[in-house]
């Protein structure tokens, strides 16, 4: 019961006593009243006594109801106790019961019974609901019964485990508590020292293990005990004696630890030795098992193979290498492409099928059959089987080990034996493509094969013992026959057959007739049969279809005549000769080169009986090379000298000519008369020269005008500008400021015209060099400033971070391409700004992709002229033309530039709103060994450099140049010393010592190349002195002739102050 159901009873028992209470009290007044109603009519002197008699009635009645009433309340409350008894109490005991003996099971090992006990017990606690608050407790002694078997069954489980495995070890284990008590041993370590584990457990170690030291025989320390000192572990170095319970002696091997706890603290020692004398009976029992395995592998004549696969060590014995006619000394070092070096090429493929099947694990084990090369030079069959021993975790083979039989006999005579029986089977299948049918002496059929069958269509059994062999022939071809054999007109004509048999000419053609009535031609050889006796029985008919071999005849004479045909049709020259190089025959174009009538006349002839004796022996020579080599020798080009004194030329090619066998039977040859092709090959040749001697007289034509259109504008800007300089605010400045820019652009002019011609002849190449991208960007704005008056300039480096990367190309070119751009941007650009963006559009360690952009706000291009931009001479338009000056080459030379430098340009243009020009052009970043003074630093201190009494000379011949190049040195401080040709300079460098020499390389008497060489072969002062060459010459051709002869730099005409001053100052800080 539970709560609810208490609450009702005790409910129900208070509504009884009420109700009972109640009815009593009501039932008194009303026979009260009954009573006075039945007096009142009684007498007074009866009155007083009759109500004192039903007084005590009604009293007697009332108290008889409150004692009924009384023992009702006592029954109701005692079951209301006992209720609540077996409802509460009971469960209460009960439960500190149980959970006592939960406390004294948590405390021992439980047992099978004990766990069923447990699983019980709870019972009397489920089985009470009266209240959910019990309930609540059950269920957590429920849980808590679970956990704690669960617990304990894990803990056995883990002993299990523990036990087992203690008890699998192989050696032997001893284990002690702190004490050194012996507490467990494992079955080895009972069966070495004889101690059973009951007697051995809480004994002191050392009474159940005892040593004694191999050298003297002397009591050993025991292990356990030198453990539980020092902690430490202890292994012993060299082997014991272990005395066993019984005496028994045996040498062990000793190792001990010591056992701690999770804090730890020692709790004990573990001892482990081994039993040496199993050791060595194993030692001595492989040694058996190998020798009786030797035995077994010399008893089958097999070689061993011990293969490590992916290392591919491979070991063989003597007997695997001997099969080869080779020791195994001779074959090291040994590995598995020695065992391929010596496989059939044709067995390769399969071996290495059934290796990749094994290590798949497709096959159980490896078996193949192959052949090996003999060091003889024969093949010897070999079976091979072996198996992986060792895999790798992830299941590749390690190690691998297998035979070697010598099977060639085997395989010898299972050649035999299938020859044999390709030859029985031969003779089976010829039967059957051949009729055999035999008579008797009267021509009956007795007998018809199964090929008969197939070429007649008749079954034998139609034709056995029915019809003779006349129904298969045409009675014409047979009377034809007697005809020839001069027989009798009347003659039976099975008798033909007989006649012809007795005039032994018995075989012949025939003409059968099938079932189906068609014909078919067939050699017919007819026989007698005799008995024992001699005597004719019959007649045996072999007759062989010969109708192919007739139909291929007939169609290899329709060939040979189209091969006739082609051979005469195609214009080459073939012929064919023998093994001895007679002519077998040839086409017709070749009997003519042999001034022959017809091929046919060629057949017996060599090549001494024709025009080209001369050569007869070299041809001889190439034709036993192709016989003997077995390879063709093909388009390989010979004179020849005709009969007439002629010299021709052939192209010729030779193959041997083999059988249906392979066998060399001649040689196969055809040529070409190339005697034209060779005219205009030397025509071609000698028209390259010429195109050449021409490419090269125009760029000396380009040299020389380089020269002598730059050598006179290079006094009229020098003096313009050192005039200019002295007159900063005088009117006559702006003249000066007119010749300066009127030679600059012819200067201009001069350099688009030479390079676009450079271009267009191919002279010029990239000449890499290293160079900061910013800097020679940032340069080339501020340079281009000079250009206009009113614009805005700006560089934006957009590169990450804004940093620098030093990068390796052609420095002059990329330098031209950006002048080009900042030029024309600044043109055609009257109000605004012109910009220079610096980008890095694709990193890469070696090669990075930059972009170049040059953003005006000119006057643009529209998109019909966008489309020829590019193109040489080309502007905007012609009105265009007519405002700006130039010839319309800078776009052309620029994009000419890019394609030798492996990059792109591409335009973007609104017209009247300007121009973006990009260039993506891809260059190798280099790393950064040192930080490059940028140029503003460079040019802070050149004047320095120079004042600091620097000594120069300068050779050139011309006065002008002389003047210019003194006065801008001189203007700064250097000192200069002049020479008027390469001889002079050279005199003046074994007379003094200079800093910087200045070198025309166009002078008389001697040039400046061969001056700057003789100066660097020179032992003077000067020669490491930095020379840095000055030339209107500027192509690549001069800079490299300027390396080869030692010079460190160059200059072209005409001379500027910064780029001279540049050029000094980078000469004389890396000197």
């Amino acid at each position: 019961m539970n709560r609810i159901g208490l609450r009702l009873l005790l409910i129900l028992a208070t509504v009884a006593l009420v109700a009972i209470y109640t009815y009593t009290h009501f039932n008194y007044q009303y026979q009260l009243s009954e009573l006075e109603e039945q007096i009142a009519d009684y007498p007074t002197d009866q009155l007083q006594y009759a109500r004192q008699l039903g007084t005590e009635q009604l009293t007697a009645a009332r108290n008889r109801q409150a004692l009924e009433l009384s023992l009702l309340a006592v029954v109701l409350l005692s079951a209301t106790i006992y209720i609540s008894y077996r409802s509460i109490l009971r469960p209460l005991k009960s439960l500190e019961r149980e959970m006592r003996e939960v406390a004294d099971y948590a405390s021992k090992e439980l047992s099978p019974d004990d766990w069923d006990e447990l699983q019980a017990a709870p019972g009397s606690i489920r089985a009470t609901r009266t209240f959910p608050e019990l309930n609540t407790i059950s269920e957590s002694y429920q849980s808590m019964l679970r956990a704690l078997i669960e617990r304990q069954t894990e803990n056995r489980l883990q002993d299990e485990h523990l036990r087992v495995t203690f008890d699998a070890i192989g050696d032997a284990i001893l284990i002690t508590d702190a004490e050194g008590v012996v507490i467990r041993m494992n079955p080895v370590a009972v069966e070495l020292t004889g101690w059973p584990a009951s007697n051995a457990v809480y004994r002191p170690a050392a009474a159940v293990f005892k040593t004694l030291q191999t050298e003297n025989r002397q009591l050993a320390e025991n292990p356990i005990d030198q453990v539980l000192k020092t902690g430490n572990a202890i292994e012993a170095k060299t082997p014991s004696i272990l005395i066993a319970r019984n005496g028994t002696e045996r040498q062990i091997t000793t190792s001990a630890f010591a056992l701690r706890d999770n804090y730890g603290q020692l709790q004990g020692a573990v001892l482990v030795f081994r039993d040496l004398q199993r050791e060595f009976a194993m030692r001595d029992a492989l040694v058996v098992e190998r020798t009786r395995l030797q035995n077994v592998l010399e008893g089958t004549d097999a070689g061993t193979w011990d293969w490590k696969v992916q290392t591919g060590e491979l070991n063989v014995n003597e007997r695997w290498a001997s099969m080869f006619g080779y020791t195994a000394k001779e074959l090291q070092p040994l590995s598995v492409e020695t065992w391929i070096k010596h496989l059939h090429p044709d067995d390769l493929k399969q071996a290495q099928l059934a290796l990749d099947a094994h290590f798949e694990r497709k096959l159980l084990d490896y078996n193949v059959e192959f052949r090996m090369l003999h060091k003889q030079g024969h093949w010897v069959w070999v079976n091979s089987r072996g198996k992986v021993l060792e895999w790798s975790d992830d299941g590749k083979p390690l190690h691998m080990s297998g035979t070697h039989i010598d099977v060639t006999q085997r395989k010898s005579t299972e050649t035999a034996l299938i020859e044999a029986n390709s030859l029985l089977q031969g003779i089976y299948d010829a039967a059957n493509l051949v009729s055999i049918i035999s008579t008797d002496c009267d021509g009956i059929i007795t007998g018809f094969n199964a090929g008969a069958e197939r070429m007649l269509g008749y079954r034998s059994s139609e034709m056995i013992g029915v019809h003779s062999p006349l129904k298969i022939h045409l009675e014409e071809e047979i009377r034809s026959v007697a005809d020839e054999l001069q027989l009798a007109d009347n003659i039976p004509l099975f008798n033909v057959f007989k006649a012809s048999v007795d005039m032994e000419k018995n075989e012949r053609n025939w003409t059968y007739v099938c079932k189906d009535g068609s014909h078919r031609q067939v050699t017919l050889a007819v026989t007698m049969i005799r008995n024992d006796a001699g005597e004719i029985t019959g007649y045996l008919g072999v007759a062989m279809d010969i109708t192919a071999h007739l139909e291929a005849t007939r169609k290899l004479s329709e060939s040979q005549y189209i091969l006739s045909k082609v051979l005469n049709s195609i214009p080459v020259r073939v012929f064919w000769k023998d093994t001895n190089s007679v002519y077998q025959g040839s086409n017709r174009l070749f009997a003519n080169d042999a001034n022959l009538s017809s091929p046919e006349r060629l057949i017996g002839l060599t090549d001494y009986d024709f025009g080209w004796d001369e050569q007869a022996e070299l041809y001889r020579e190439d034709d036993q090379k192709v016989m003997k080599s077995g390879r063709a020798k093909l388009n390989y080009e010979e004179p020849q000298r005709r009969s007439d004194g002629e010299l021709t030329w052939l192209k010729t090619s030779k193959v041997p000519l083999k059988d249906k066998h392979g066998k060399v039977i001649g040689v196969l040859g055809c040529y070409e008369d190339i005697t034209l092709r060779k005219q205009a090959e030397a025509d071609l040749i000698q028209a390259k020269d010429e195109a050449e001697a021409a490419s090269r007289a125009k760029d000396e034509f380009l040299a020389v005008m380089s020269h002598e259109m730059r050598t006179p504008l290079n006094p009229i800007l020098g003096f313009s500008a050192m005039l200019r300089e002295s007159l900063p605010n005088e009117p006559e400045a702006g003249y000066l400021d007119t010749i300066v820019s009127a030679a600059n652009r012819q200067l201009r002019l001069i350099d688009d015209i030479l390079d676009y011609m450079r271009i267009n002849n191919s002279s010029i190449t990239a000449s890499p060099e290293p160079f900061r991208l910013a800097d020679l960007c940032e340069t080339a704005v501020h340079d281009a400033s000079s250009l206009t008056d009113n614009l805005a300039l700006d560089f934006h480096n957009e590169l990450p971070d804004s940093q620098d990367f030093t990068v390796v190309t052609d420095l002059i070119m990329l330098r031209r391409i950006l002048d080009n751009l900042l030029g024309n941007a600044c043109k055609y650009t009257n109000e605004g700004s012109v910009d220079l963006y610096l980008r890095l559009a694709e990193y890469d360690s070696r090669i990075s992709t930059f972009e170049i952009e040059v953003r005006d706000t000119g006057i643009g291009i529209t998109e019909e002229m966008q489309r020829n931009l590019f193109e040489a001479f080309s502007q905007a338009d012609s009105s265009y033309s007519r405002k700006h000056e130039g010839l319309g080459l800078g776009l052309a030379i620029c994009k000419r530039l890019l394609d030798i430098l492996g990059g792109e340009i591409s335009v973007e243009s609104i017209r009247g709103k300007g121009s973006s020009f990009t260039l993506s052009i891809p260059l190798q970043i280099k790393e950064d060994t040192e930080t490059p003074e940028s140029p503003q630093d460079s040019a802070s201190k050149v004047g320095t450099a120079i004042s600091d009494q620097c000594r120069v000379l300068i050779a050139d011949d011309k006065p002008d140049n002389q003047l210019i190049a003194k006065a801008l040195i001189e203007k700064l401080g250097g000192t200069v010393v002049l020479a008027n040709n390469g001889a002079e300079a050279i005199h003046c460098c074994s007379e003094e010592s200079f800093d910087v020499i200045l070198m025309d390389l166009a002078m008389p008497v001697m040039n400046g190349l061969e001056a700057a060489e003789k100066i660097r072969d020179s032992h003077t002062p000067n020669q490491d002195t930095p020379i840095i060459a000055v030339t209107a010459d500027v192509t690549q051709r001069v800079r490299e002739s300027c390396e080869l002869c030692g010079i460190n730099r160059y200059l072209s005409k005409p001379l500027r102050s910064k780029q001279l001053y540049d050029t000094i100052e980078s000469c004389l800080a890396k000197s």
